[in-house]
């Protein structure tokens, strides 16, 4: 049985890796989506960066395991939030990455339009 001390500190570094990974990943897809130059140049970023950094960065099996062993110490109330926590924050993280490269997208594409506007 692992001990509650072991588990702990993953409360806190493992959501938060999975957090931050899920925010570039749904950052990432839209930005790549809306300003790909080639699908295939975009399937390539994807791969490096989400499957690649993205992969290495995030560690759910870490959050298994964490939850798993907080279920074991029959810690099932930290459990529980621990691991539904993070899955809920972490899609809040995603669709925030969305939203922020929407927006930053559609204001360059304004900028884009007023100023070739203005030299028309």
């Amino acid at each position: 049985m692992l001990a509650g001390r072991h588990t702990d500190g993953a409360l806190f570094v493992v959501p938060l890796a999975n957090v931050i990974g899920a925010f570039i990943l749904g950052y990432l897809f839209e930005a790549l989506t809306r300003t790909a130059p080639a699908p295939e140049r975009t399937r390539r970023s994807m791969l490096l960066v989400g499957t690649g950094f993205c992969g290495g960065l995030t560690t759910y099996s870490a959050l298994a395991t964490g939850t798993a062993a907080l279920f074991d110490d029959s810690r099932i109330g930290i459990g529980l939030a621990y691991a539904l926590g993070t899955v809920v924050v972490g899609a809040g993280a995603t669709l925030l990455g969305i939203v922020l490269a929407s927006g930053l997208h559609d204001r360059r594409a304004a900028d884009r339009h007023e100023a070739g506007g203005a030299d028309s």
